[in-house]
């Protein structure tokens, strides 16, 4: 992590806006995954590949219905 970066970081669980700096680096992360939702798609769609995730669970990852994961997946296969 770039000392910047690390000097920020050490700060926030000072501020109070979180418990902890695992809580604020979670949020960040599913922020960032909101906002990149290609990526997220493809970090699940890997995941299910891999089999470390259900079509099921995939869609609950994605917001999605298991029906259009699948269908989602299925178009993935494709490209």
């Amino acid at each position: 992590v770039p000392e910047g970066l690390k000097e920020m970081l050490e700060v926030v669980p000072r501020l109070g806006y979180y418990d902890s700096l695992s809580e604020f680096i979670r949020d960040a992360i599913r922020t960032h995954l909101t906002q990149k939702r290609e990526l997220h798609v493809l970090i699940v769609y890997n995941l299910y590949k891999e089999r470390k995730l259900s079509v099921a669970r995939s869609g609950v990852m994605l917001g999605l219905s298991t029906a259009a994961t699948e269908d989602l997946f299925k178009r993935m296969e494709v490209h």
